[in-house]
């Protein structure tokens, strides 16, 4: 395989000293790439505020979803403290295994976000005492 090196021997050797000699006689416009018609690619007016409006209800509505989401979370932390302060005390007085037990569940379905968990062990304590 060969190559043909005898078109290059025209080019001159001679580097440019600054890099704005490499674009003489270059028109900037030349050198920028081409632009699009200015109406293409633009929105109106009209269609980027309707995006603007539609982008921020959007957050709302996002926020309020969050917002609801942290309020409950804080209200199991609050009503999940106060049942471990009953479990404490029913500990000290003497209250039954049972009872504190479904409290304890509670505590945990509050915590983990899980309703389930507590109907579960209702459940399965009321079999338990029904059976005898």
């Amino acid at each position: 395989m060969e190559f043909d090196f005898t078109k290059l021997d025209g080019i001159e050797k001679k580097a440019p000293k600054t890099p704005q000699d490499s674009f003489s006689g270059t028109s900037h416009r030349e050198l920028l790439p081409e632009k699009q018609n200015g109406r293409e690619g633009r929105l109106r007016a009209s269609d980027g505020i309707g995006k603007l409006e539609r982008h921020v209800e959007q957050k709302r509505a996002e926020e309020g979803m969050a917002l609801a989401v942290y309020k409950r979370y804080q209200e199991n932390i609050k009503i999940s403290e106060m049942l471990r302060a009953e479990i404490l005390k029913g500990m000290r007085s003497g209250e039954k295994i049972e009872a504190l037990l479904i409290k304890a569940a509670k505590v945990i379905g509050l915590m983990v976000g899980d309703d389930v968990f507590y109907r579960q062990v209702e459940e399965g304590m009321a079999a338990r005492k029904a059976r005898g």
